[in-house]
Parts: structure tokens; sequence; C-alpha cells
């Protein structure tokens, strides 16, 4: 009964079947309660109780839907010796259950406790139709009581899952569970001996070895008879009714994902393999059963064990010591993820990212040893046929150790639509013209041949769909480095931006909030260094920035990102890659554009080196202050869970950590948040002035953001940032 919902018993379920609820005997019984359950004190079950009431309804819905109980009513009880064929007789039940409980197995013959049989309970009552009945089948030629194949059985001997899918919706689902008795001569003689002597549709898909059947029918049959399947099932009847088992969770739970695997610990759970359900509409920790096995709930949002986020642990002890990667130590680290990442990715579907850490965070101690990071959803859980994370990894003939912990990242689109700004300005809430709600930010500006545009996150201006069929295109067509400018403009002509959005509904195009054309977009994530953005060429003229101005919703922002007496600006089109030296503060780096225009690609990537205080400008989160500590190149992927391939997961990513506050447990809002997708992510130099470092992408558990680097995306798509005089 472990598992059953609060308030279900198997006494709820005896009391049921007493008073004739039939609904409310089903509700208890996928609940989890075994419909096998005896009364401990009466030895009762389902079968003697619905007996006792004689009510035929219940009694031929059970053994109809729930054959399971037969096994149970056939056990004399405790305070009769009557099984439930003797009290349907003693109490003047019918012929027609008389006949079904015969054919299921019930012993004519077979006498009370006391000694009596069936025939002279019945004499006892009177019951003289079915006394004559009784002794029709001792003294003649005994009726035929067979059941025959339904048809649905005989869709299963004769067609497909699509036809016994058709004759299952078109029936709600109820002819799933009714019996057939073996020796149809439809039936291959050696699934004949095989077969037990009463069997359901999904019994006979098993024995048939029809996989594709087997696993559909999963989704409508009660879990006893699947359990009793998977106990005699290997190989690929196994894999087909364990991903049946998923579907049926699907259905029952509309979760994210459905994960089947074991945990690892066997000292602190059940090594036996279990089921889990990723949901944010269940309760984190909740549990029930499924045919035998454990289906833990956990939410793909919550990331604590025993109320510790370790993630947030360890970036709190990092701000308390001014914990850092050296260059030595990132070099290593950036090789180990150049090295294994494919690997790791390929081996593991419970992976939702790659990075590393100053820290190593182990049985709630924190080790100064730089380590790659692997994150998941579910540390302790392994999914089906999958090694166990790596302790370490192998490169350049050193061990580097491997930390694991729980975590997630996030693509941050969504809808919250703010103030409109003319003209634009950086951080203000954009989105576009093709009827959905997903909203994002409005990040740096940039020039492409003499024409001022700006860069905003794909997969805010794209539907997932559409980004994922541009990741596909890329990868099956193998582009180089430089793409072809048809590649560039393909399907983006009539894609706007909008800025702002008027609300969820308003998905009617308002011509006064256009602002931008799509002129060039790409989703290679599969890169190097992955691509997520669109080029967006400012279109009206009153919207057009005459300097780089950034928006804020009240003063005191500006102030906590260290502008209390002015607010910042981005004039001079300064780019770079961050780094942790505070001596790069002092001493920056500047080019003419003249100068700049002469460099080779290798020496643009080297412009500038930017300072260690990063500023982030999101359209929800506003201007948000963090902290870039040498993290070496991240890899995620914002799945919930399931196997990852190559295009669909980002790479080469700054890891910008969560400063807004000093605590573990801090509630200030995080460093990034829905709706922040595009935003520009700035360094702070000693003089306050800012240099460009990227486009933000993503968000992670601890509140830390992903950034993609902005030097890539700029010769990617033959773009300088753009200067205001």
């Amino acid at each position: 009964m472990a598992g059953a919902a609060p308030g279900y018993t198997g006494d709820t379920l005896i009391q049921c079947a007493h008073s004739g609820d039939v609904d409310g005997l089903d509700a208890v019984v996928r609940s989890g309660i075994d419909v096998s359950y005896r009364s401990k004190r009466r030895g009762t079950s389902v079968l003697h109780a619905a007996a006792i009431s004689v009510d035929e309804k219940m009694m031929l819905h059970l053994l109809e839907r729930h054959p399971h109980c037969v096994e149970s009513g056939m056990v004399p009880d405790k305070q009769k010796g009557f099984n439930a064929l003797h009290h349907w007789c003693a109490n003047r039940g019918d012929k027609v259950v008389f006949d079904k409980l015969i054919a299921v197995g019930f012993d004519l013959k077979g006498k009370t406790v006391s000694g009596k049989t069936v025939l002279e309970l019945a004499k006892e009552t009177n019951n003289n139709v079915l006394v004559k009945h009784i002794e029709d089948y001792l003294t003649g030629p005994l009726p035929d009581t067979s059941l025959p194949l339904t048809p649905l059985h005989k869709g299963i001997l004769n067609g497909g899952a699509l036809e016994c899918l058709n004759m299952i919706e078109n029936n709600n689902g109820a002819d799933v569970m009714k019996q057939a008795s073996k020796g149809s001569a439809e039936i291959p003689p050696d699934i004949q001996k095989r077969l037990p002597q009463l069997f359901t549709s999904m019994e006979l898909a098993f024995y048939l070895e029809n996989n594709q059947v087997l696993s559909m029918l999963v989704k409508y049959t009660d879990n006893y008879i699947i359990d009793k399947c998977l106990k005699r099932s290997s190989g690929k009847s196994k894999e087909a009714i364990i991903k049946g088992i998923r579907g049926k969770l699907y259905h029952e739970h509309k979760p994210k994902y459905v994960a089947f695997g074991r945990l690892r610990d066997p000292s602190e759970h059940n090594a036996k393999n279990v089921f889990v359900v990723f949901s944010t509409t269940k309760t984190h920790g909740a549990e029930t059963s499924i045919a035998g096995y454990r289906v833990l709930f956990r939410d793909p949002e919550i990331c604590e064990k025993d109320g510790i986020d370790e993630g947030r642990v360890v970036l709190h002890h990092c701000h308390e010591h001014d914990f850092f990667l050296s260059e030595d130590e990132k070099e290593l680290i950036d090789k180990v993820i150049k090295q294994d990442c494919d690997k790791l990715w390929n081996d593991h579907s419970n992976i939702r990212g790659i990075m590393s850490s100053p820290v190593k965070y182990s049985k709630g101690q924190f080790l100064r040893q730089p380590c790659v990071v692997i994150l998941c959803c579910f540390k302790t859980f392994i999914p089906e046929k999958e090694p166990d994370f790596p302790t370490s990894i192998l490169v350049n003939g050193q061990y580097v150790p491997v930390d694991v912990r729980e975590g997630y990242f996030r693509l941050v689109g969504d809808d919250n639509p703010l103030a409109k700004h003319v003209p634009l300005r950086m951080g203000c809430t954009i989105r576009t013209n093709d009827g959905t709600s997903r909203f994002g930010t409005l990040g740096p500006f940039v020039e492409y041949k003499n024409r001022l545009c700006v860069l905003v996150a794909a997969h805010v201006m794209f539907s997932k769909e559409e980004c994922q069929e541009k990741a596909e295109t890329n990868t099956s067509s193998q582009y180089g480095g430089t793409r072809v400018e048809e590649v560039y403009a393909r399907d983006c002509s009539e894609r706007l931006m909008l800025q702002p959005g008027n609300g969820p509904d308003a998905n009617q195009q308002d011509v006064d909030l256009v602002c931008g054309q799509v002129i060039k977009w790409d989703y290679a994530i599969e890169r190097e260094t992955s691509i997520d953005i669109a080029v967006v060429e400012i279109t009206k003229k009153e919207r057009k920035p005459r300097q780089g101005l950034f928006t804020a919703y009240e003063k005191q922002q500006f102030q906590k990102i260290g502008y209390p007496d002015m607010e910042p600006t981005f004039d001079t089109g300064k780019k770079g890659n961050p780094t942790c030296d505070p001596e790069a503060d002092k001493h920056p780096t500047s080019v003419s554009e003249e100068a700049e225009r002469e460099k080779s690609d290798n020496d643009k990537r080297k412009d500038h080196t930017a300072g260690n205080n990063t500023i982030i400008f999101g359209g929800v989160s506003g201007p948000t202050i963090g902290k870039y500590r040498n993290s070496s190149s991240v890899q995620f992927t914002d799945k919930v869970c399931g196997r990852t391939e190559a295009n669909e997961r980002y790479r080469g990513m700054h890891f910008i950590d969560n400063s807004q506050c000093g605590e573990p447990d801090c509630k200030i809002p995080p460093l990034a948040q829905r709706g922040d997708s595009g935003g520009a992510v700035f360094q702070r130099l000693e003089d306050k002035s800012l240099v460009s470092i990227g486009v933000l992408v993503a968000v992670d558990n601890t509140g830390s953001a992903l950034v993609t680097p902005i030097n890539p995306v700029l010769d990617y798509f033959n773009l300088r940032m753009k200067k205001f005089q």
C-alpha cells in the first residue's frame, strides 16, 4: 500500500466494494492500493464484500476490470470460512455471476471450513433457480463457460498498434481489461501452451511478442497485469513495457519528462530501479508506485538535498574567500572539457551542464580544488544502461577531479511587457510579430554595412521549433566558419521587432510598436561558441538611438551597480573578453576605429581585456551586477532530462556568478531571470567606462548567468560594435 493517495487504505477499498461504489473503487486502485487486499481482522477481500452484498454490477466489474482480485477471493474468510462463491450462493445470488465465478476458476465442489458445498448453501436460502442451475452443472453436461476473444484480442492477433488504439479510443478503453479463455483456434498452438487459462489483451500481446502493441496497451491496463507481465519479461518485451509505463505516467501527470533507472546510493534508497517524474506541478519529493516500481516526483527547478542547494553554497563560499581559477587552472579545465565533453553528453542523459569551479564540495566540506562540475537534475539517479558519472578525468597525465551537483539552466525569454522607449535603450523589453507572447531584452547596438542594428536572442524572435529546425539544418549542411549571405537571411524577411509588447493577449501587430526587422539570424549552437542571435535593423527613424543609454526602473538600480551620480553609457564600442585580473582595470587598452578595421580576425579577439565587475541589463531584472571568476567555457542544455544531441546543447559560454547578495539563502532577485534573454553584458572598468563582453542567454539555479561571448558573434555575422560620437 506504499505510495497510495492520502486517506486511502485497504479498508477503503473493501468499503467501496461493499457499498457498490464502482468509481470509488477504481480511484482507490489507481492510487496504489492492491485490489487483492484482504482485511486483517476478517480476511475479507473485495470479492467477498461484493458477494455478501449480492451486488451483481460490482461483481461483474471486479471480474472483468480487476481479475487480480480472484485469487484473494478464493481464500476462505476468517469469520465464516467462506470464499466469494460460497457467499454468493449463501446470499441468494444469481446464476449469471455464478457462471462467471466458475469460469475464472472457482471450484464447484469446494467446501466451506465447516464442510458445506455451494449446493447446500443455495438450498438453505431456498434459491430454487440457482439450486437447479448448480444441479445441472453436477448431473448434466457442463455448459460452455469459456470467455470468447474480444474484438481487441482479435485486433492484436490480426492488426497493428494503430488498429488496436482506434478500438480502444472508440470504446473508451472498455475492452482492455476483459479476459478471454485460452483454446481459441485463432491463437497459434505454441502461444496457447504459454498463455494462462484466462488472459487480458496485454497478456496476449506479451506472449505474442507484439512489442509495439504491448507498449501501447500499458497506458490503459491496470497495474497488476503490467506487474504480472514485467515479472516474466526480459529484453525487448521488458523495454516495451517500461516504455509503456513512461507513456502512462506522461498521460496521468503531464510532466516535463519521465526517466527510468536506478538510485545510486543503495544505503539511502532501495537499489531497485525507479521511475522519476520531472514535474513542476507535483510536490517535490512525493512518491507513489506503479506495477511494483517506485515513482519519484522531482521538480526540475528545485535543487535542494536536505534543504541545501550545493550550487548556492559553493557560490557563497567563493564569494567569502574570493576564490577564482588561475590562468593555468582555467587552461587545464578548458582542456578537460574540450577533450571529454562529447563523451560525457553521449554517455549521460541525466546531465544538464558542464562547467568549472575553484572549489569542490564533498560531504559538506569545501576543498580549494579546481574541478570540472557536472550539473544534473537528480544527483543520485542513474538512468538505465548508463554508467555513473566519473569521479575524475585524465588529461595530459593529470587527474582532474569531478564535482557532481544538482542544477539546471533555463533560457530567459518570457512574457513581461514593459514601457515604450523612444529612442531605444539597451535593456528595454522587446517581442516579435509571430502572434506569440514571447518576450526578451534589447541587447547591444551594432553596425552592419553602415546600417544601425541591435543584437537580440534568436530564441526570442523565433519559436523553439524554428530554432531547432535551423539547428538541424546547420548540422546536416555542415557549414564552415564563413556563412553565405543567403543562409543569414533565410526565413527572416517578415520577422519584425516590436517594442514593447502590450501583453500576452496583444497578438495583433501594432504598427506603432514596430521598430525593427530581422536581417540576419542563426541558431547554430553546435559550434565551438554557440550562436543564438538575431541581428535586427532599427527601421523607425524616431526609434534610432543617438547615444548608448540603458533602462532602469529607478535611479537606485544604477547606484547599486556603481553609478551613484550618473547614468552609465556605452558610446565607445569597446569589446573584449572578461578577466579576473584587477590590474586590467587600471591599464585598459583601446584602439582607433581605423586601426581596428585593419586587424586580422585573430587580432580582433584581443581588442580589449575587460575588468571583473560584470553588469547585465535585463528587461525584467533591470541592471544587475555579477562576478566573472575565470570560469572555463561552459556547456549546458535547457532540456529537463533525456539524451542531448549536439545541436541541443550550448557551448563556449561565459559563466557570470550571482553577486547580488552575500547570503547562501538570499531571496534578492537573481542576476538574471525570465524575460532577460538577449540583454547586453558588460564589465565596468576603474574609470566607470564599459566594455561589451557578450549577450545574455540563460540563467541557472543559483541565479547566475550564461553569456555568449561578443567577439565570436561579431565575427560570425561580420558586424562592428556601434560607436556613438
